[in-house]
Parts: C-alpha cells; structure tokens; sequence
C-alpha cells in the first residue's frame, strides 16, 4: 500500500506541473481574500463543549476604508462539505463575500467544527473518534448559536442577517425554530439550496440514504435567507440518493466502511482528482464533469467552468461520517428530525422515536431560493415540507429560479 500511495503522490507532482495553474490556487480563504485587494480578519472562538471554530471577516470593501460607521452586519455560512472559502472563491464580481462587502455590509463567513478550518479542539486529537462524534444537530445546537454570539460581541450589533447555503439553512431551521432568544438576533434569513428533508434527492446521491424546538436561539437572527433551504430531502437525487437507497436500513455500514472520523477528508485524493482526472480542461471530460453533477445535478450555465481547479482545492472542506449518516437517515425517512440512536434513543431523547424539527415555530422573516436542477434541495421537498410549514407571516419571498444547480 505506501508504494501505490508513493507512485500516485510522484505521479500527481509531475503530472500536475503539466497541468495550467491558477494563480489563486493552493491559497487557503485569508490569502485568497488579500490576494483581491480586500481586508481579512480571522477570529477563532471556542465553543461550550471545547471545539475551536474559525470566522473570516471582511469588515469593509475594496475601496473602502475603516471607520467608525456601522456597517449592517451579515453572516455567511456554508452547506456540508464547505467552508468559508464556499464565499470567496470567484473573482470578487461572482463571490458573495466581495460582492456584499462592497455593497457596504461587515461580512462574516462561517465554519463548523470539522471542516478545514476547524478542526480544533481542546480535548480531543482530529485524529480521534471523539471528535467526530457530531451531525449537524451540534452545528445548529452550538456551533450556530456561539458563532451568531462571536459575532454580535465583536460589532456591538444586536442583530445580523443570516446566509445559509444547504446544510447552512437546516441548521438554521432546526436552532431558529427551537431557540427564540436566538431568534430574535436575526433580522433576516435568505436560504439558498433550503433543506429540511431530501426525500425526493436525486442522482447517485441518494445511495448514501437508504443502505424547531429552541425558541432563544431563534432570538438572535434578524432574517434568515435560504439559500436552496433544506428541512426534508425525500425527493434528493444524484449521490446522496444512491447513499439513501442502498444504505437506509444498514446506517452502520456507512460507518463501517468510511470508519468514525471526517468523511471525505481535504487532501491528498481529492487533490489527485482534480490534477489527474480533470486537470485545466475539466469541462471537456465527461468523467469529471458527469461525476460533479452526479452529485449537485445538472451542468449550469452559470458556473464559472475555468476556476474548477480552484473549488477542488477547497471542496470537500470535510464533516463527520457521523454526520453523513444523519443526512442519510432523513433521505431514508423523508423527515426533519435529530440523530436517530435506534435503541437508544429513549436514553437520549427519552423517547423511542429521534424527535422531529418543527420549522412552524421559525419567527425569523425568511426569504427561499431554489431551483428545478438542483438534485439536493429538490422542489419537490421545498414546496411540500418547506413552504407549507412555515408560519405565513414569516416567508417573505419564495424564489423558484431557472437551471441552478446545487453549487
């Protein structure tokens, strides 16, 4: 095995030097934000149960300067397998974080605990099963909460808005509708790729599967704006689905074959995919661009196809298998609900049954965005278990767009 791993390294480093490179590839979110000409702060903050979780602030945009003026306040936080870098990687008239920046907002960007950036703690070894025992119950349950707080300490705001990309909405959801004090911090929440269930995933995906209670946080959140918002996922299509449907009675054969660490780690295969199998023209391969969309659902228009190398250096970002398993367990039951222990769950719920989110209790003026193409937060789950539970006077806007994808 070290040789093959030898012959695929020496074989990525001289086949790689043949391939075109970006200037802005192999820079992490920081090196890349300066690199456009914009300020970058990084602030860490420790969570309760001891995870070291990273913020990337722009606090002002590119032709701008500091002062003292309050600019309005907005956090960005990415979906499953992203990090902050889900942001910044365009050029800055394609990247949210630049664009909002310069439209005079405090950007912030997100990452919780597990991805790249971190992967912290104060306990426990990365390298550890203990510190991979999370899903996104944790994220929304602590990660969300202490990064909102993080936030609103440093700004002396008492209120941001929230944009979350996929899993980034389902955290909201599920935190927004259970916490209102939380809540109340919200001025408005966009969802892009909103989630609750991904019964109707499509595409490979959906392999994986089948093989809103705390009101105080929700006070924290002026608006929340879901970004292809998810909260079920019955009908997700692509690789999530064909999780779901080999694995959805055997959730411990996911553990079992990917082990109780990050699923998907950044590194050194992903690097070896995107240099070996793509390379510079990666559009013009069907293998790399057919499993890319096998994952997010169809090719879009409005991707920008010359910077792929430089998503994959960023992308998988890293999560829990853990947490793999969670997504595929609500694939698999087409719900909202937490973690479900099967047997235990009486010990951890004390109930028999994993209890379900209800998004009716989410008071946070929420904004949706979705689209048909997008296999992940599938219309089909938007339309029947987002929109229809939301309390009326919360949804302000509900956007179908045109031939979006996931990403």
């Amino acid at each position: 095995m070290p040789k093959i791993v030898l012959f695929f390294a020496i074989f990525l480093i001289v086949f790689g030097k043949c391939v075109g490179k970006l200037p802005e590839q192999d820079m992490n979110v920081p090196e890349l934000v300066a690199y456009y000409g914009y300020p970058i702060e990084t602030i860490t903050t420790e969570t309760p149960d001891g995870y070291f979780l990273v913020l990337h602030r722009i606090p002002f945009g590119k032709n701008a300067t500091m002062t003292d003026e309050r600019r309005p306040v907005i956090f960005l936080q990415h979906g499953l397998f992203g990090s902050s870098a889900d942001w910044s990687t365009n050029v800055p008239a394609q990247s949210a974080a630049y664009v909002f920046a310069d439209a005079g907002f405090d950007v912030w960007m997100g990452n919780v605990r597990g991805n790249v950036y971190s992967e912290k703690h104060r306990s426990f070894s990365r390298f550890s099963t203990k510190f991979w025992n999370f899903t996104f119950d944790d994220h929304a349950a602590i990660d969300l909460p202490v990064m909102v707080q993080t936030i609103l300490n440093i700004t002396k705001e008492d209120s941001l808005y929230y944009v979350g990309h996929s899993q980034g909405t389902a955290i909201m959801f599920a935190q927004g509708s259970e916490n209102q004090p939380f809540a109340e911090k919200i001025s408005a929440f966009f969802a892009l790729a909103p989630v609750t269930t991904v019964a109707h995933i499509r595409g490979t995906a959906i392999m994986f599967a089948q093989g809103s209670e705390n009101q105080p946080f929700a006070e924290k959140i002026s608006a929340f704006f879901a970004l292809a918002p998810v909260t079920t996922v019955a009908h997700i299509r692509g690789l999530m689905a064909f999780i779901g449907a080999r694995f959805g009675s055997k959730m411990g054969k996911i553990i079992e074959i990917f082990g109780a660490y990050d699923f998907l780690p950044s590194g050194f295969f992903e690097k070896l995919f995107a240099y070996v199998i793509c390379g510079e023209k990666w559009f013009k391969n069907p293998l790399c661009s057919n499993l890319l969309f096998q994952i997010a659902g169809p090719d879009s228009k409005d991707i920008n196809m010359t910077r792929v190398m430089i998503y994959m250096d960023h992308t998988p970002a890293g999560s829990s298998t853990k947490n793999v398993v969670h997504w595929a367990q609500m694939v698999a039951s087409g719900k909202f609900c937490k973690y479900d222990y099967g047997t235990k769950n009486q010990e951890f719920y004390g109930q028999p049954t994993a209890p379900e989110y209800n998004i009716s209790k989410l008071r946070i003026p929420t904004y949706l965005y979705y689209s048909a193409d997008d296999w992940l937060a599938d219309p089909l789950d938007v339309e029947g278990n987002i929109i229809p539970k939301l309390n009326k006077t919360v949804l302000k806007e509900s956007n179908h767009l045109g031939v979006y994808n996931h990403l």
